[in-house]
């Protein structure tokens, strides 16, 4: 029972609401309003309708036709309807718009959060793929691109010479050319996660990147040869054309085929119709370039690699000269009967504090003498060079007696040379198997010498002008002379005087 007064209203208007929802129905086909066909005032389904009589009779008493108000009413009955009906589905619509954008508003910031541990595991994934590279290439299981990869791996130890693509790409089919293809594209996304520890100015991130984008184009080149069904008369008149150019003739002829290709203003004479020929003469030629541009990185980098050696070497050889003088010191304590922090005469007299040591580029080149010029026999077939080096020279002072008592540190004794390092490149021997040599000749003044490095073809003779003094010849005092992965290094350090009373 309803107890009150609106409970009473509210009872009667759903009353009235069903009743005129009985009445009444949308009909789906005219989108209007008619009499609902179920109601019936008595089981006999062919009674007539209902009519409101009075009604109709109060509507003409005021002039208004019944059948034109019942068809007003119908029309905005229908009219209500069809606005709530656009009002529900622009409703469905906003509704389903608010939740895509909470789903991708969820989304981003799902990204955002785990955005790092992505990045993490990417750059974890190119780590470990080094460190695969690094083991295939120790065990002696490198691929096609882990050779390829030696060149620029500089954190490993490893004997490379100058790259040389087409030695490489040589004989290789269409189904290796391709593997190697997706190969080098992996490296390239790798390089990205290569740790950058070590770099420098001259192996460092962009290096790696312009190595490995030169590698590509001549692996793309070569697979177009391959699988682009290129005649062979084609291939062989462009190796033809471009046989022996330099990179700066062949950087020319890039513009003048591009601008030729292009219908530019340098054809009016048609030499450019063969459109086929050229475009493979274009392609051929941007290899050849990125060819010449690996020889070069791998030139650099072969240097940078042996003076890291060279670096770590040091390293090695004063750690093992200091346990060997650190034994033989104990030795001499042990048969002189010294204790332990007790000072020899001789090595206070020696002052053996050490000063200041560094090294120094040293390019101190001079002419071999006319008497010493060979002609080779080779001079027809191969043009003789220089080779290329990367010396150093080692300067210093030690605070003897003499310069503790005339110098101090605000004013330093003058630094003497101490010692060379000569690092001579031989990548391109044509026998391999012949050690390099050199030789020390007195020069016309008594206080310097000519050392003269001898190798093979194609490679001439080189000299130096070093000072003239007595050499260590003890490898635990710094001496080195060994010839091993193209690169003949040649390290001593001076002899060392000391007073003795």
């Amino acid at each position: 029972m309803y107890s009150n007064s609106e409970d009473r209203s509210i009872r009667k208007n759903e009353g009235r609401r069903r009743r005129e929802e009985k009445y009444y129905e949308l009909d789906e086909d005219t989108e209007s309003v008619q009499p609902s066909q179920k109601r019936t005032r008595s089981s006999n389904q062919d009674e007539a309708p209902f009519v409101w009589r009075k009604k109709a009779d109060l509507l003409r008493k005021k002039g208004i036709d019944p059948e034109r108000e019942e068809a007003r009413q119908r029309a905005e009955l229908r009219a209500e309807l069809a606005s709530a009906k656009k009002r529900r589905e622009q409703r469905e619509r906003e509704r389903a718009e608010w939740e895509a954008a909470q789903i991708e508003s969820a989304r981003e910031r799902e990204a955002l959060l785990n955005e790092g541990w992505h990045r993490q595991e990417a750059s974890f994934h190119g780590s470990q793929h080094f460190v695969r590279q690094a083991i295939r290439i120790r065990d002696r299981r490198a691929s096609d691109v882990d050779w390829i990869a030696r060149h620029v791996r500089l954190d490993l130890r490893l004997n490379v010479g100058v790259l040389d693509m087409e030695e490489v790409l040589k004989g290789m089919n269409a189904h290796k050319l391709q593997g190697l293809a997706e190969s080098v594209e992996e490296e390239l996304d790798y390089v990205v996660d290569f740790s950058t520890e070590n770099d420098n100015g001259v192996w460092n991130r962009k290096v790696r990147l312009e190595f490995w984008k030169c590698v590509r184009v001549c692996v793309k080149e070569r697979v177009d040869r391959i699988t682009g069904g290129m005649n062979d008369s084609v291939i062989k008149d462009v190796d033809d054309l471009l046989r022996g150019k330099s990179m700066a003739k062949l950087r020319e002829m890039e513009n003048e085929v591009e601008s030729g290709l292009k219908g530019g203003d340098d054809d009016e004479d048609g030499a450019f119709g063969e459109v086929d020929f050229w475009s493979v003469a274009l392609s051929g030629i941007r290899a050849r370039i990125a060819a010449l541009r690996l020889k070069e990185l791998s030139e650099i980098l072969m240097m940078e690699r042996a003076e890291r050696d060279a670096q770590q070497g040091d390293e090695e050889d004063a750690n093992e000269r200091g346990v060997d003088e650190e034994e033989g010191e104990e030795g001499e304590r042990r048969k002189g009967g010294m204790r332990d922090g007790e000072v020899g005469r001789d090595d206070e007299e020696a002052g053996a504090l050490l000063g200041e040591d560094e090294e120094e580029n040293f390019a101190d080149e001079v002419e071999v003498p006319r008497r010493e010029v060979k002609q080779y026999a080779w001079n027809d077939k191969y043009r003789p060079r220089k080779p290329k080096y990367m010396n150093k020279v080692h300067t210093g002072y030690k605070w003897s007696k003499y310069n503790r008592t005339h110098y101090d540190h605000d004013n330093p004794p003058p630094k003497t040379v101490q010692g060379y390092k000569f690092n001579i490149f031989y990548p391109d021997l044509m026998d391999a198997s012949k050690t390099p040599k050199f030789s020390v000749t007195q020069s016309d003044k008594g206080e310097s010498a000519i050392i003269t490095f001898h190798a093979g073809a194609p490679y001439e003779d080189i000299a130096f002008r070093i000072v003239n003094r007595r050499w260590e010849r003890s490898h635990r005092r710094g001496y080195r002379c060994c010839f091993d992965r193209g690169v003949l290094q040649l390290w001593f350090n001076f002899e060392r005087y000391f007073y003795k009373r």
